[in-house]
């Protein structure tokens, strides 16, 4: 496949020829540097160093100056473009990493994250860091996907994405930073394979204007008001819409609801730590939509993943590569032993008003150091405030079609180690402390 890299570039005299240099060529097949209106010595450094010269006569903005990268590489037939900086704060060594999602695993869009296990964010400003956390969280907010570093310039797109009707990168807003974030934006919305791997990004000066700080913060805000209620993102994925009354709090009307269901699923996949050298079996018992589905097989095409539930209508989720069937949580015959090497149990395991038994029996299903995953409310009243917050009635009133909750986060963990099991980490939404509404747990198989 042809790999082209853009790297747009503005007055960058003694940094786009280090970055240009640095790009590994056994990899790539050209690197084109866009000048967007360079006024010192980028053109002939880049040219120096090896690269194709793209010029813009004036300045027109960095939105602008990757859109035309993108014409020129899909010009050149190319199949994988790689964004990365001009001013040097990328490592292009890590590029490798960042096509290897798209050239080996079937992935259209990959994100580079400063923040994603393994990543760097070097002399990185405290102004941005608490931006791009706070886009980060707008973003799973408004998308359920569990991005952490949306702001990154660091990424690598497959090609055929670009020509995808649905998405117009020839909009006037975009032609400053706002490109990047609405394309990623979306990639998501629209169903592409989207995920991230660590990298780095150094940062030579720490210090920014405070105008600068504004632009950003404009920049980021304006991007996701577009892109949340102005864009169209194409159909409503019909996965979701056979088992859409299991848990309808990922789709309330509710900010805050919302936030807290979707961010459940990314934090569970973050403690899921799927980073494994090999393949893994993954089963999520309690299936309902497929949502967790859908972000385990996304993961690593590699996993094995496999979806149980009670309701019949699960055998209506269609998920490529992943296997649906209908079980009873209280049914050994659902569950042969060592049989997982990671197990969900999301929203489930309060439901049941005797958990000890399914409890040995997920422990016995699991293999050696496997991990078992588990969401559930700290008291008993939170799923009745979501119910409020949702539909104005709670699970007790007459006609409800929710069942009971007979347990709390703090009893299932008392239950759960009592099996047998390690606790491995503890995390709490939307705060920690007594003010924890959903606990979120990992514990370990030894």
């Amino acid at each position: 496949m042809r790999v082209i890299v853009v790297a747009p570039c503005h007055n960058e005299e003694g940094n786009i020829g280090p970055a240009v240099s640095a790009v590994p060529r056994g990899v790539i097949d050209e690197v084109v540097v866009v000048s967007d209106g360079s006024e010192d010595g980028s053109d002939d450094e880049a040219r120096a160093a090896g690269a194709t010269v793209v010029r813009h006569e004036r300045v027109m903005g960095p939105g602008a100056a990757i859109r035309t990268g993108f014409e020129f590489a899909l010009q050149k037939g190319c199949d994988v473009i790689v964004v990365m900086a001009g001013s040097n704060k990328d490592r292009p060594s890590e590029i490798p990493r960042l096509i290897e999602p798209i050239l080996q695993r079937g992935f259209d869009f990959v994100q580079g994250s400063r923040f994603a296990p393994g990543g760097k964010a070097v002399n990185m400003p405290r102004h941005r860091i608490i931006l791009s956390r706070a886009y980060a969280w707008l973003v799973r907010l408004a998308t359920g996907f569990p991005i952490t570093d949306p702001t990154n310039g660091f990424r690598a797109v497959r090609a055929s994405l670009l020509r995808d009707g649905r998405i117009n990168l020839r909009q006037d807003w975009l032609d400053r930073g706002e490109l990047e974030y609405y394309l990623q934006l979306k990639a998501i919305k629209l169903g592409y394979k989207v995920c991230e791997v660590p990298v780095t990004k150094v940062y030579p000066d720490p210090g920014d204007s405070v105008m600068d700080r504004c632009r950003l913060l404009v920049r980021l805000l304006n991007a996701w008001v577009h892109i949340r209620w102005a864009d169209a993102a194409g159909p409503t994925d019909p996965r979701h819409a056979a088992l859409a009354d299991i848990v309808p709090e990922y789709d309330s009307r509710n900010p805050l609801v919302r936030w807290i269901f979707r961010e459940r699923l990314a934090v569970c996949l973050r403690l899921s730590l799927l980073d494994s050298p090999g393949p893994l079996r993954l089963l999520d018992l309690g299936c309902g939509d497929g949502r967790m589905l859908r972000l385990l097989r996304d993961a690593d095409p590699r996993h094995e993943v496999v979806g149980l539930d009670h309701n019949p209508n699960v055998l209506t989720v269609a998920i490529p590569g992943v296997t649906t069937g209908v079980a009873d949580a209280a049914d050994p015959r659902c569950l042969p032993a060592g049989s997982y090497d990671r197990i969900f149990c999301l929203d489930m395991l309060e439901h049941l008003k005797e958990p000890g038994g399914p409890i040995r029996m997920i422990r016995d299903a699991l293999r050696p150091g496997g991990l078992l995953v588990v969401s559930a409310p700290s008291e008993n009243a939170f799923h009745r405030f979501c119910r409020l917050l949702l539909k104005g009635k709670t699970s007790k009133d007459e006609g409800s079609d929710h069942s009971p909750h007979y347990h709390t986060g703090d009893t299932l963990e008392r239950d759960i180690l009592a099996a047998g099991f390690e606790l491995v980490e503890r995390r709490c939404l939307p705060l920690p402390g007594p003010f924890a509404l959903l606990k979120l747990y990992a514990f370990r198989k030894p």
